[in-house]
């Protein structure tokens, strides 16, 4: 904000202080990663954190497609017959984890409005993806309707 000595108005300079860009790469896949297991992340993370990852795995384990769960040094990803579909970042914050999940180009604003409106801070990544973090006090209640987005993603892997 600056005014002229004497003057009797005041002149606002608008300013850019965050200018991003999102680079949107089509068939975009998190980099390969070096595999680890589940003992290393027992180390890595809080087991609050892991927990939220393990309720999410186990509720979709009730579908009827194979599931594979891939320890790697920078996530943890869970795939099916088709590619991965759904990567986890478990936090060292207890009980946070951050989930990234790849559905169809034509279905993600879909999925991104359904998840908003029913209070999950959902946000779109890439052309295809969503990404959202969850608690271990949310998750419960939000879990009936990530899984029905999972699935969706799921389907759309293979």
């Amino acid at each position: 904000m600056s005014s002229e000595p004497g003057a009797a108005h005041i002149v606002l300079h608008a300013v850019t202080v965050l200018d991003v860009v999102e680079e949107i790469v089509e068939g975009y896949v998190p980099e390969e990663a070096e595999e680890t297991d589940r003992a290393f992340w027992e180390k890595k993370r809080d087991p609050t954190s892991l927990s939220v990852m393990d309720k999410i795995v186990a509720s979709l384990k009730t579908t009827e497609a194979e599931q594979r769960l891939s320890y790697n040094k920078g996530h943890v990803a869970l795939g099916s017959t088709g590619r991965n579909f759904c990567w986890f970042h478990p936090r060292k914050t207890p009980g946070y984890c951050h989930v990234e999940f790849k559905l169809s180009p034509d279905t993600r604003d879909a999925a991104l409005a359904t998840m908003q409106a029913k209070g999950i801070d959902a946000s779109s990544k890439g052309a295809a993806g969503l990404s959202f973090s969850i608690t271990n006090e949310a998750i419960d209640a939000h879990l009936e309707t990530i899984v029905g987005e999972l699935k969706k993603a799921e389907e759309a892997s293979r």
